[in-house]
């Protein structure tokens, strides 16, 4: 997905989404789009923006006319170059190009077995899950919310963390 050719709006509905918001209006004067918390603006209020971009590590470096926006938590993600005036849309198109982070979403069931590994995530309209076998042997699992589809995946002997991070890539290559 090109997010450049986005509007402020519609990026910020997919910030709100991907930080488990849900969207109730869309105001018309404005950028911003309602959730029962009040309306939020990522791309142009500061006080919207900066919380996204300090719990992701989002960095900003500015040149003569640019600025440049990496994350130290995900250096594959790539840089985002954008005018000074567009900080905060250049951050939320860099936020919504990072995977899914790991240190908020992933968590471990309530009703998982004792001295079972398994680990569970939601997007707003997929679950994540991946869980070790008897054989230390890994396994992940895409469900599509609406229609219950499923991707399955065997992810061999590679640990939680690598485990996590396979279900997540499925996932975004699947969005695109």
């Amino acid at each position: 997905m090109d997010h450049s050719k986005l509007s402020n709006k519609y990026i910020n509905q997919l910030v709100a989404e991907r930080l488990g918001l849900t969207v109730t209006s869309w105001p018309t004067e404005s950028d911003a789009v309602g959730t029962r918390d009040g309306d939020i603006d990522y791309c142009n209020v500061p006080n919207d923006a900066w919380p996204v971009m300090l719990a992701n590590a989002i960095n900003v470096r500015y040149d003569t006319c640019q600025a440049h926006l990496e994350s130290y938590f995900y250096p594959g993600a790539g840089v985002v170059s954008c005018a000074r005036k567009d900080i905060f849309r250049g951050a939320m198109i860099l936020f919504l190009r990072l995977p899914i982070q790991l240190q908020h979403s992933w968590s471990r069931p309530d009703d998982a077995s004792a001295g079972v590994e398994e680990y569970q995530a939601w997007t707003g309209t997929h679950a994540l899950k991946v869980w070790a076998d008897g054989n230390g042997a890994w396994h992940g699992l895409i469900t599509e919310a609406e229609t219950w589809r499923q991707q399955r995946l065997t992810l061999g002997s590679i640990g939680s963390l690598a485990a996590m991070r396979q279900v997540e890539q499925a996932y975004l290559a699947a969005q695109e």
